[in-house]
């Protein structure tokens, strides 16, 4: 399957629906290295896209209606964390095809650039305990099973299963960014809130697909 503007809009309907249910939970991560804000950041920055992508004014083309999406969450969200996903959907949307639908090679380019985009602007590595240490991951595993055949609804999967495997990872990690960078070796052991927050918006996307798929 390939996603069409409507399906771009179920997704992220879905991303919203995962993050509103998991608030909590990134609240607690949040707490324990952060603000504690995190969760409250990403409903409302979600909120505020489908809110945006249900208008009858939202553009028609599907890169523009990314862009534009990113560009409502970091008016809504101006932190550290809304800023950085915000980033990643436009650079999305930039590198969004033209014309047509998506298909997994266009999504793929849609993703590196999300995550090259967010890798600047952090100005943080892999390993440094943040959302890249799931972005990387997920971005290889979309990689992998796109390169032995898989449709996009299966790249999804593979890419938010291993974002889930990377969160867990991260625990093992000292931060060394932001307010959590001030917890030194507290910080280990505990799984990046950031990282946590992909592998939620992911997770809710593959659900998206997986309904999609079975009907």
């Amino acid at each position: 399957m390939d996603l069409c503007r409507n399906d771009v809009i179920g997704v992220f309907d879905a991303m919203s629906r995962s993050v509103t249910t998991g608030k909590d939970l990134l609240t607690s991560l949040d707490a324990d290295l952060g603000d504690g804000d995190l969760g409250l950041t990403m409903v409302n920055g979600f909120y505020a896209i489908c809110q945006f992508m249900a208008r009858d004014d939202a553009p028609a083309d599907t890169a523009q209606l990314l862009m534009q999406a990113g560009f409502t969450m970091a008016e809504t969200v101006p932190s550290t964390m809304g800023t950085l996903v915000s980033t990643g959907i436009i650079r999305a949307g930039k590198a969004a095809p033209v014309r047509g639908d998506i298909d997994a090679a266009a999504g793929l380019e849609m993703f590196r650039a999300a995550v090259e985009g967010i890798a600047v602007r952090s100005k943080a590595k892999r390993g440094e305990k943040t959302l890249l240490d799931a972005l990387y991951p997920a971005l290889e595993a979309w990689e992998a099973a796109l390169s032995t055949g898989g449709d996009i609804a299966a790249c999804m999967d593979a890419a938010s299963r291993a974002a889930d495997l990377a969160v867990v990872a991260t625990a093992g990690l000292l931060s060394v960014h932001g307010k959590a960078a001030v917890f030194g070796d507290q910080s280990i052991g505990k799984p990046d809130p950031g990282a946590s927050a992909i592998a939620m918006i992911m997770r809710g996307a593959r659900e998206w697909f997986l309904r999609s798929v079975t009907g």
